[in-house]
């Protein structure tokens, strides 16, 4: 994917509404979901355009993992928002 595509793909997540409880609204889509604590860390994180590094270290500030494992499930829970906000 290039530069282009990866900003451009960013775009809509930059749009999505946030609320602590962990409500999402996609308001191009209407679409909604609910995401747990940590899912709203990484939405917050993607809207801040941090790197895969950089979350995969502020996942480990918060929780005790190890870092493969928490690029996996970074990785794991960015398909997840790639198909919902389809």
């Amino acid at each position: 994917m290039s530069a282009a595509s990866k900003k451009n793909s960013s775009i809509p997540l930059q749009r999505l509404v946030l609320t602590e409880n962990g409500f999402v609204f996609n308001p191009t889509s209407g679409q909604t979901f609910t995401v747990n604590e940590t899912g709203l860390l990484l939405l917050r994180l993607f809207q801040e355009q941090k790197s895969i590094p950089a979350m995969v270290r502020k996942i480990r500030q918060l929780y005790d993992v190890e870092p493969h494992r928490a690029k996996h499930d970074i990785l794991q829970f960015t398909r997840f928002v790639q198909d919902t906000m389809r």
